[in-house]
Protein backbone atom coordinates (compact mmCIF):
# COMPACT_ATOMS: atom_id res chain seq x y z
CA UNK A 1 0.00 0.00 0.00
CA UNK A 2 2.92 1.98 0.90
CA UNK A 3 4.00 2.09 -3.21
CA UNK A 4 0.74 3.49 -3.89
CA UNK A 5 0.67 6.56 -2.03
CA UNK A 6 4.13 7.62 -3.26
CA UNK A 7 2.80 7.01 -6.91
CA UNK A 8 0.04 9.83 -5.55
CA UNK A 9 3.16 11.83 -5.61
CA UNK A 10 4.23 11.87 -8.98
CA UNK A 11 1.21 13.18 -10.33
CA UNK A 12 -0.25 16.91 -10.68
CA UNK A 13 -4.08 17.90 -10.76
CA UNK A 14 -5.44 21.19 -11.30
CA UNK A 15 -8.22 20.40 -9.22
CA UNK A 16 -9.09 17.67 -6.42
CA UNK A 17 -12.55 16.51 -5.12
CA UNK A 18 -11.76 14.82 -1.72
CA UNK A 19 -14.59 13.06 0.30
CA UNK A 20 -14.08 13.08 3.90
CA UNK A 21 -15.29 10.61 7.08
CA UNK A 22 -16.06 13.91 8.87
CA UNK A 23 -14.72 17.79 9.32
CA UNK A 24 -14.76 20.09 11.88
CA UNK A 25 -13.39 23.77 12.06
CA UNK A 26 -11.49 22.90 14.80
CA UNK A 27 -9.48 19.69 13.84
CA UNK A 28 -10.21 20.08 9.93
CA UNK A 29 -10.80 16.71 8.03
CA UNK A 30 -10.63 13.02 9.71
CA UNK A 31 -10.36 9.88 8.35
CA UNK A 32 -11.89 6.53 9.27
CA UNK A 33 -8.37 4.89 8.82
CA UNK A 34 -4.41 6.00 8.34
CA UNK A 35 -4.00 5.03 4.90
CA UNK A 36 -7.76 6.95 4.17
CA UNK A 37 -5.82 9.93 5.76
CA UNK A 38 -2.30 9.17 3.99
CA UNK A 39 -4.16 9.20 0.48
CA UNK A 40 -6.22 12.55 1.20
CA UNK A 41 -2.90 14.14 2.73
CA UNK A 42 -1.06 13.27 -1.27
CA UNK A 43 -3.81 14.25 -3.32
CA UNK A 44 -4.10 17.33 -1.35
CA UNK A 45 -0.26 18.00 -1.58
CA UNK A 46 -0.54 17.90 -5.55
CA UNK A 47 -4.07 19.50 -6.40
CA UNK A 48 -3.64 23.21 -7.31
CA UNK A 49 -7.47 24.03 -6.00
CA UNK A 50 -8.66 21.16 -3.39
CA UNK A 51 -12.66 20.85 -3.25
CA UNK A 52 -14.44 18.99 -0.21
CA UNK A 53 -17.22 16.81 -1.20
CA UNK A 54 -19.17 16.13 2.03
CA UNK A 55 -22.55 15.32 3.39
CA UNK A 56 -24.11 17.84 5.52
CA UNK A 57 -24.79 14.67 8.75
CA UNK A 58 -20.41 14.65 8.51
CA UNK A 59 -20.19 18.39 9.40
CA UNK A 60 -18.47 19.00 12.56
CA UNK A 61 -18.01 15.30 13.07
CA UNK A 62 -14.79 13.35 13.93
CA UNK A 63 -13.94 10.13 12.30
CA UNK A 64 -10.65 8.81 14.35
CA UNK A 65 -7.37 9.74 12.26
CA UNK A 66 -6.92 13.69 11.65
CA UNK A 67 -5.48 14.34 8.03
CA UNK A 68 -5.45 17.74 6.25
CA UNK A 69 -6.55 21.48 7.25
CA UNK A 70 -9.47 23.18 6.26
CA UNK A 71 -7.44 26.19 5.03
CA UNK A 72 -6.10 24.23 2.24
CA UNK A 73 -9.85 23.75 0.75
CA UNK A 74 -11.24 26.15 -2.26
CA UNK A 75 -14.65 24.88 -1.01
CA UNK A 76 -17.34 22.50 0.14
CA UNK A 77 -19.85 21.03 -1.62
CA UNK A 78 -22.90 19.59 0.31
CA UNK A 79 -26.04 18.53 0.31
CA UNK A 80 -27.71 20.99 2.95
CA UNK A 81 -26.25 24.52 4.02
CA UNK A 82 -24.05 23.71 7.37
CA UNK A 83 -24.87 25.13 10.64
CA UNK A 84 -24.84 29.30 10.55
CA UNK A 85 -21.57 29.57 12.84
CA UNK A 86 -19.33 26.94 10.91
CA UNK A 87 -20.87 28.88 7.78
CA UNK A 88 -19.30 32.14 8.57
CA UNK A 89 -16.10 30.38 9.75
CA UNK A 90 -15.95 28.94 6.50
CA UNK A 91 -16.25 32.30 4.75
CA UNK A 92 -13.56 33.60 7.21
CA UNK A 93 -11.22 30.82 5.87
CA UNK A 94 -12.02 31.90 1.84
CA UNK A 95 -13.85 28.72 1.52
CA UNK A 96 -16.84 28.89 -0.86
CA UNK A 97 -19.85 26.63 0.74
CA UNK A 98 -22.17 25.18 -2.20
CA UNK A 99 -25.33 22.83 -1.19
CA UNK A 100 -28.58 21.78 -2.77
CA UNK A 101 -31.67 21.39 -0.27
CA UNK A 102 -33.12 18.08 -0.36
CA UNK A 103 -36.60 16.96 -0.34
CA UNK A 104 -37.83 15.68 2.64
Amino acid sequence: MHFQIINIHHYHAPKAFIGTGGFSIKKGLTSNTELEASITKAFCFNADQIYLLCDSSKIERNAYVQSVSLSQFTCLITDNPPDPVVLNELSVMGIITLSGETDQ
